[in-house]
């Protein structure tokens, strides 16, 4: 009978083990931070033709 019910609650815990460390990944993430600055250069060089300097 132990031969059985060893190995049962040992997946039961492998799996129970598993499932608590799935909920990080839902976890709040942090709100975006856009530069309130839009001659940034970055932005500038969204308005020009590719290949141009």
């Amino acid at each position: 009978m132990k031969t059985f019910l060893f190995p049962l609650f040992g997946a039961a815990a492998v799996l129970a083990a598993g499932a608590a460390n799935a909920n990080d990944r839902y976890a709040e993430r942090p709100p975006v931070v856009v530069s309130p600055d839009l001659s940034a250069p970055w932005v500038l060089q969204l308005g020009h033709a590719p290949g141009i300097v």
